[in-house]
C-alpha cells in the first residue's frame, strides 16, 4: 500500500504537466467579417468562386444580393492568425446587374485550419454561377439559371 501511496504524487505531478501543456499549445479560434450589399435589377448575375468552407444562399425580398463572408482561423495567437489572414484574399464587387464574390489565397506554409464562409441572401429571380471547392453548396430557390 505505500508504494501505491508514493506513486499518486508523481502520478499527479504528470498529469498537471500534460494538462499545462496540452494548455499552452492549445489554438483559439480568430474571425473576420466581410459585408458588402448591392442592389440588383431582376435577371442580375451572382458569381461566386470560393475555397476552403461553404456557400449557402438563402432567398429573401429585397431586390438585393447581400454577402457575408465568415473566415475563421484557428492558431495559437493573434499574430499568427494575423499572418493567415493576410494571404485569404476575398474580394466582393457589383453593381446593378453582377455581382461576385471570389476567394483568392497565396501560397502558404505549414498546415494551417481555416474557413471561409459565404452567407448569401438573394433575390429568386437572380442567375447564379457558383464554384466552391473543399466546401459545401447549399442554394434555397433560383428562378434564373445556374451553373453550380
Amino acid at each position: 500500500m505505500k508504494k501505491m501511496t508514493k506513486r499518486i504524487p508523481g502520478i499527479l505531478a504528470a498529469l498537471l504537466i500534460c494538462l499545462v501543456s496540452f494548455q499552452v499549445n492549445a489554438d483559439n479560434d480568430y474571425d473576420k467579417v466581410i459585408k458588402e450589399k448591392f442592389n440588383v435589377k431582376p435577371g442580375a448575375m451572382l458569381h461566386i468562386e470560393n475555397k476552403f468552407g461553404n456557400v449557402v444562399c438563402s432567398n429573401w425580398e429585397e431586390e438585393a444580393i447581400s454577402i457575408v463572408v465568415t473566415i475563421k482561423v484557428e492558431a495559437a495567437s493573434q499574430k499568427k492568425a494575423d499572418e493567415i489572414f493576410s494571404k485569404i484574399h476575398v474580394s466582393i464587387s457589383g453593381n446593378e446587374r453582377r455581382v461576385e464574390g471570389i476567394t483568392t489565397l497565396d501560397q502558404m506554409k505549414g498546415c494551417n485550419q481555416f474557413s471561409i464562409n459565404y452567407n448569401i441572401n438573394m433575390p429568386k429571380d437572380v442567375n447564379v454561377e457558383l464554384s466552391n471547392k473543399y466546401g459545401a453548396m447549399v442554394v434555397e430557390e433560383v428562378e434564373g439559371t445556374s451553373n453550380i
